[in-house]
């Protein structure tokens, strides 16, 4: 994704993820585009911990928008990363950049310069780089936006 991001920016909707309704990642069918994973993710001191979702059925996308719903007592000490189905890593969240001591979950959305078939899997991994504070993710999911 390093080559394609060109913009993020915080939105404060919901994409609807809470009603993913827990299990593996896979597509929500309530809304088209929309693929979640309940799984919980467990985030322990000093560890990464990863969850994947499939996708399947995508035309090319311009853009998708990341929810992720859980909760931390110390948000500095989080950093996310998506890896697509292309297997290119970028961080999605960087808690070292957020003022606070809670963490509770955020949602970005992304503009790539160029568009890119999703299909495939996409791996959250969530890694917790200091001592004393855990937590989990709850679930996350991923909406597509179709390329024009």
């Amino acid at each position: 994704m390093p080559a394609k991001l060109l913009i993020l920016f915080f939105l404060v909707i919901s994409l609807g993820c809470g009603d993913s309704g827990g299990g593996g990642g896979g597509q929500n069918s309530n809304i088209p585009g929309l693929f979640c994973n309940g799984q919980n993710i467990q985030i322990n001191d000093l560890e990464c911990n990863s969850n994947s979702i499939t996708v399947s059925g995508m035309e090319p996308i311009s853009s998708f928008t990341i929810e992720v719903n859980g909760s931390h007592t110390w948000v500095e000490d989080l950093e996310i990363y998506l890896m697509n189905n292309l297997g290119e890593e970028e961080i999605v969240f960087d808690g070292a950049f957020e003022p606070g001591i809670d963490f509770n979950g955020f949602i970005a959305t992304f503009t790539l310069v160029q568009p890119i078939d999703p299909n495939g899997t996409w791996t959250l991994d969530v890694c917790d780089i200091f001592l004393e504070d855990e937590g989990f993710v709850d679930d996350w999911c991923l909406f597509f936006d179709l390329a024009p």
